[in-house]
């Protein structure tokens, strides 16, 4: 959350327990933020849900069962050369 208090960019929230994505949504909408986008899926049978090339920074957190969280994020991501990854 803090970092969508600071900046105007939209930031895309995914998680596999709907819990979870209600507890987001509800965060920002207390918050008073637009700029948060969050949604339940399956990232590793689903992907991301975004175009490719449409992320420029990419965080990971609690993927405990995928082997290589790099691989897997930018083939999921479709981050572009210039893209970052926090895992």
């Amino acid at each position: 959350m803090p970092s969508a208090e600071q900046w105007e960019t939209f930031f895309h929230a995914t998680d596999i327990d709907p819990l979870m994505v209600g507890a987001m949504i509800t965060r920002a909408s207390q918050a008073g933020l637009r700029n948060v986008v969050a949604e339940q899926r399956d990232f590793v049978l689903e992907g991301c849900g975004r175009p490719n090339a449409s992320m420029s920074y990419v965080m990971l957190f609690n993927i405990l069962h995928i082997e290589d969280p790099s691989a897997c994020s930018a083939r999921r991501l479709g981050l572009y050369a210039s893209g970052e990854l926090s895992a």
